[in-house]
């Protein structure tokens, strides 16, 4: 199940990025991602992946949607956060 390798470098993706905002997100609430479907990727094992992976980091219990395609992208497309206005 190549999904898992996948979703760790989206997983990563997201909590870079989420750390890179000014300010700092505190939390991820949902992100979104494009898949082609030339990747051959199943959203329901990338779902159930990005659930697994978030655990314990600003995205756990953040919804990931997947938006098909129809050549082989897979990028993150958008995110919801949560920000510290304080940082």
């Amino acid at each position: 199940m190549h999904e898992i390798s996948v979703c760790q470098s989206i997983v990563d993706s997201v909590i870079a990025e989420s750390k890179a905002l000014k300010p700092p997100a505190v939390r991820v609430l949902k992100a979104k991602i494009v898949v082609g479907r030339l990747r051959a990727l199943v959203p329901e094992s990338l779902s159930f992946a990005y659930e697994v992976l978030t655990k314990g980091t600003l995205a756990e219990g953040s919804s990931l949607e997947i938006a098909a395609a129809d050549g082989r992208e897979l990028y993150l497309e958008s995110m919801e956060v949560e920000q510290d206005d304080k940082a």
